[in-house]
């Protein structure tokens, strides 16, 4: 949907500075350009010089450290962008009826705001505008909405419940990410999409329905609900459907999320599921033994990561493995690949792609000290080696010639690397090795110990 200007007038202005008040004027309105004053409690005037006051621009009270509570008087149509950004004492604000749009972070940093009421005729939560508005407990939202837009409630961690009025079609990116405290929410039979980590770490949701108008569930958009058990799908629902709790697509070929409160220490995944979803069990506590069926030919990106899972076994069927898939998984000992598997392999339970010359996941559970990566290794993956505690030390052969993107990220105890080859031999970045780690590089006459210099 477009959103609505709040730029400022681009035509000439008369300008005047008035009781603490920046204005601007215009075709015989007024507007608050900028408040300069320091008192804790101000009532913007409902005319100045006999012109109504009808908007509070961008920036206007940006900032304004002493700020505990505003009057905006009837006639304000708009709260410009950042109007009250960072005015950490704001405490309280009274909107009245006759505004219309309130800007894109326009409250962000309000920490000590507890209530909020928008008034009817506001179609859209901007982005940002409540953002890390701590201590945000009520918020009234009027049936004209229609959108909540991206981070508009990020770490609102004091609002326990919201209603969403019918009507409201969108839930943006990050929109309630970190309201620690929201125990329940309904969802209108008129939202269309929920975006990307809308109600990531709310952690006071156990379950959630999902209406039959929903078509987007994008990623990430329950992670991190670590008490969240059920999730119902509406029956009526073209695009969804779930089975014992557990979200799917409306065929149930793929499998989007397994809740992560639930308490369960295996689970079976249906047959009728061919691929499994992004971060379908990531940060599952509970799951120890998960039985994945032979119609599976996909796990996705991240799918398993930061579970507790011990042992994986890949079907003969699995034909695609995502980045990260089995990556911080601290209890996993081994991952198995069915020999008859063409695309994947393990060697002593370290998963590789079928020829060897890719090493994909080092299990972060295996019991061991040191690892020497086999002769014939190309390519390290990124994470391949993430949270491998126990490793102090690892040895790569000349052979490899790329290491991936934090390839040994949180391996807090690695103390060496030793690679077999120049460095000037292998493609890699900054984040490739831990900082505490000393890195060798063994060429044909060359030394280097350590390796501080990421760029030299």
């Amino acid at each position: 949907m477009m959103t609505a200007r709040t730029d400022n007038f681009t035509d000439p202005l008369l300008t005047l500075t008035e009781n603490d008040f920046e204005t601007g004027s215009y075709q015989g309105m007024r507007f608050i350009t900028r408040y300069i004053g320091t008192n804790e409690n101000v009532a913007i005037p409902a005319a100045i010089n006999g012109e109504p006051v009808i908007r509070i621009e961008d920036y206007a009270f940006k900032d304004c450290r002493t700020l505990v509570s505003v009057a905006i008087p009837d006639g304000v149509t708009l709260i410009g962008h950042n109007s009250f950004f960072g005015c950490d004492k704001l405490a309280s604000i009274n909107i009245p009826k006759s505004v219309t749009v309130i800007g894109k972070n326009a409250f962000n940093g309000c920490r000590n705001l507890r209530s909020i009421i928008i008034p009817e005729g506001v179609d859209e939560v901007q982005s940002g505008t409540f953002y890390n508005c701590k201590n945000l407990a009520s918020v009234t939202i009027p049936d004209s909405l229609v959108e909540i837009g991206d981070e508009a409630f990020w770490f609102c961690e004091s609002l326990v419940s919201i209603n969403i009025p019918y009507g409201v079609d969108r839930i943006g990116r990050d929109a309630f990410l970190g309201c620690t405290d929201l125990e329940h929410i309904d969802l209108p039979n008129s939202i269309i999409e929920i975006g990307y980590s809308a109600f990531q770490l709310c952690l006071g949701i156990t379950d959630i329905t999902i209406p039959e108008s929903v078509e987007v569930i994008d990623k990430g958009a329950f992670s991190n609900c670590f008490n969240l058990k059920t999730i119902s799908v509406d029956s009526e629902s073209k695009s969804f459907s779930d089975i014992d709790g557990v979200l799917l697509n409306k065929d149930g070929s793929v499998l989007l999320l397994y809740p992560e409160g639930r308490n369960s220490k295996t689970y079976t995944i249906p047959k009728s599921v061919t691929r499994i979803g992004y971060g379908a069990f990531e940060c599952n506590a509970s799951l120890t033994d998960i039985d994945i069926p032979t119609t599976v030919f996909s796990i996705d990106k991240c799918a398993f990561s930061i579970c507790n899972l011990r042992c994986v076994n890949i079907s003969s069927g699995v034909l695609i493995i995502g980045a990260q898939a089995f990556s911080s998984c601290e209890k996993l000992n081994e991952i198995v690949v069915c020999p008859h598997n063409a695309r994947f392999t393990d060697l002593d339970g370290v998963l590789f792609d079928k020829s060897k010359a890719v090493l994909i996941q080092y299990p972060a559970g295996k019991n061991q000290r040191g690892y020497i990566v086999p002769s014939g290794v190309v390519e390290i993956c990124e994470y391949a080696f993430s949270a491998c505690k126990r490793l102090t030390s690892v040895i790569i052969p000349p052979s490899v010639k790329h290491i991936g993107r934090r390839a040994f990220d949180g391996c807090k105890n690695l103390a060496t690397i030793t690679i077999l080859s120049e460095k000037r031999m292998i493609d890699f970045d900054s984040n490739s090795f831990p900082k505490h780690t000393t890195v060798n590089f063994f060429g044909a006459n060359t030394l280097l110990t350590p390796m501080c210099d990421w760029d030299s």
